[in-house]
């Protein structure tokens, strides 16, 4: 072989090791930039988990205390027995806490020819849930419960109260007081109820006593 076949020769020897090398060069770079890209995807997921819930916690507002009552008037009232004998109204409402007595209250003038009195049940707390979005002022309110209550017929009406946590009261206000109906009979539901009022006309006789 000719000097200038020897150089030529050991020329592009030298110029394929020196592609190769450069080849491998780029491949591992490739290859640890993939890895590095992978490991910073899976930190950023982590700590987008991580943060997650305490961003969930701080979209929810603090809310006043809200609680679910069951309020049950039971006794000489006009309505169908249950399976158990009994003669009960039942309504379920949400209120403003704290919540208090519950009262049985003779709304109706008492007529010579008339054999049951129209009540109405009233409750003490700062008012019904979405009535009020706010707590009001704490007095009785009316829980949008009416009984026929037969004269000198006995009644007794009671209420059991849970109090919700924050999260199930921003469900209640999610849901816009899903699955809870007020019965308003015409009238605007959870009114302020002016038991004193009617007290004093039971006194006066103007409504007679049972």
């Amino acid at each position: 072989m000719s000097p200038v076949d020897v150089g030529s020769a050991l020329f592009n020897t030298h110029a394929f090791m020196n592609h190769t090398k450069l080849t491998f060069i780029l491949l591992g770079a490739l290859l640890t930039g993939s890895g590095c890209s992978a490991s910073i995807t899976a930190n950023n997921s982590a700590t987008s988990a991580s943060v997650q819930p305490h961003e969930v916690a701080q979209a929810i507002p603090q809310y006043p205390p809200l609680y679910e009552v069951q309020v049950q008037v039971c006794g000489d009232i006009i309505v169908s027995q249950n399976s158990n004998g009994e003669r009960c109204a039942a309504n379920k409402l949400y209120l403003w806490g704290p919540v208090g007595e519950t009262r049985l209250v003779q709304t109706e003038l008492d007529m010579p020819l008339t054999s049951n009195l129209g009540h109405r049940v009233a409750v003490r707390a700062k008012g019904c849930y979405p009535a009020y979005k706010q707590p009001n002022e704490n007095q009785f309110y009316w829980a949008g419960m009416e009984v026929r209550v037969h004269k000198g017929g006995k009644t007794l009406a009671e209420s059991k109260k849970t109090l919700l946590s924050n999260e199930q009261v921003h469900e209640v206000v999610k849901n816009r007081f899903s699955g809870v109906t007020i019965q308003t009979f015409g009238r605007p539901d959870c009114q302020p109820a002016d038991v004193e009022r009617y007290m004093k006309l039971q006194q006066s006789r103007k409504i007679k006593k049972i």
